[in-house]
């Protein structure tokens, strides 16, 4: 049995879960050119679902490589390129033979089963289209030497994402961007982001996106269900505050403004608000 490990691609939750911790193997490499600039790299190929009722299971791999610079006391970026592949995806259908599959269809039938951008295959909900994306990133940061009720140096970042399937011939793109200003996690910081996300519906394998990022249904397109959905066909608004009063300890408020971008069968009122607290303790 393989064991959980963290995730080691730097993509953002547009790509996968905050919470993903995958099973599998994974390669990190790091090379410094110069005072200024360095090279990273990673890499992993992870199961993705252990199926006792055949010798193939669904696994996923991918590469990634990222610069990152600093210009000077005040100005730094980063840039990154990758590859994901999902391959053996028909053992990712409802059901292998007799055996039930206990990966479930999130997505209300966007990239599973007979909806409008797929077709009915051999078994119930197989996917479709194969997931090939290639994804591509960048953020410049510019740090002021204080700020209001700030007591370190406070980061300015802007930044973006975007990724393309080409295996899936429409809906096939996923975008984000947005700014963050400060970063929590010690004694007395704050932060506070704004990101504007679009995940069209065959961009990336909907079980794999941020679970916190969804939208209403309310009607059930074929091959899904009526209600609220998280995963891919979901665009918004994403806004966050932290606050850490201890190193040890951080406080999260954020804000989802939501809504379908396909609003399979008929056009309907799919826009969501919805609100979510956390604490995170480090120990």
């Amino acid at each position: 049995k393989l064991d959980a490990m963290e995730n080691p691609f730097a993509f953002s939750d547009m790509v996968f879960d905050a919470d993903y911790t995958p099973e599998g193997a994974a390669l990190q490499l790091a090379y410094t050119i110069n005072d200024q600039h360095s090279l990273k790299l990673n890499g992993g190929a992870f199961v993705l679902d252990e199926l006792g009722a055949q010798s193939e299971d669904p696994y996923l791999y991918g590469g990634q490589v990222r610069l990152e610079s600093t210009w000077s006391k005040r100005w730094s970026s980063s840039l990154g390129v990758g590859w994901l592949a999902i391959e053996n995806e028909q053992a990712l259908a409802g059901t292998v033979g007799a055996t039930v599959n206990p990966v479930p269809d999130q997505n209300r039938g966007n990239t599973r089963g007979p909806s409008a951008n797929t077709s009915v295959g051999a078994l119930a909900n197989a996917l479709v289209y194969d997931f090939h994306p290639v994804i591509a990133d960048a953020s410049v940061t510019y740090t002021l030497d204080d700020f209001w009720h700030y007591n370190a140096p406070f980061p300015i970042k802007l930044g973006g994402e975007f990724m393309h399937n080409p295996n899936a011939g429409t809906e096939n793109t996923a975008w984000a961007a947005g700014i963050t200003l400060g970063k929590a996690g010690k004694k007395g910081l704050w932060e506070l982001s704004y990101r504007y996300k679009y995940i069209e519906a065959d961009a990336w394998y909907e079980e794999l996106v941020d679970s916190d990022f969804g939208a209403y249904y309310q009607a059930a397109p074929v091959g899904g269900s009526a209600g609220y959905g998280a995963g891919t066909n979901v665009k918004g608004h994403v806004v966050k505050a932290s606050y850490s009063p201890f190193n040890a300890l951080t406080l999260n408020a954020t804000v989802f403004f939501t809504d379908l971008i396909n609003q399979s069968p008929i056009p309907s009122e799919s826009g969501t608000t919805r609100i979510q607290m956390d604490a995170v303790l480090k120990f």
